[in-house]
């Protein structure tokens, strides 16, 4: 079996920073003296902020798609395994029917022969 693919961490602490960073610049404008400008510079930043989290969300379900690519090659490799241990299975039991049938057939062999001296000695010893 082929080693699996190392699956890499997502990076949940940056996407923290980046919330709360966004959270915090919203917060800390929100405070200050509202006018037209200043009020849509915060809404800016904010929507700057939230669009580098949804970014980095975004990037997150890139790799999970990654990962779940590896886990169908996976899946399909340990199918693959299961199906040669049935096969493996099957192959050896048919052998054990092919054995038995000769053992018989010489065990049968070997009464024929055992049998054939026995009357021959009766024979010769009269």
């Amino acid at each position: 079996m082929s080693e699996l693919t190392k699956l890499r961490a997502v990076d949940v602490d940056r996407l923290e920073t980046v919330v709360v960073e966004a959270l915090s610049n919203y917060q800390n404008k929100i405070t200050t003296p509202a006018t037209e400008e200043t009020a849509r510079l915060p809404a800016e930043v904010v929507l700057s902020n939230c669009e580098e989290a949804a970014k980095a969300v975004e990037g997150m379900r890139d790799e999970v798609k990654i990962h779940i690519k590896n886990l169908e090659a996976s899946l399909v490799e340990a199918d693959n395994n299961l199906k040669f241990v049935a096969e493996t299975a099957a192959a050896i039991r048919e052998q054990g029917k092919v054995v038995q049938v000769q053992i018989e057939k010489a065990s049968n062999t070997f009464k024929q022969i055992n049998d054939s001296c026995t009357e021959f000695l009766k024979k010769v010893n009269g």
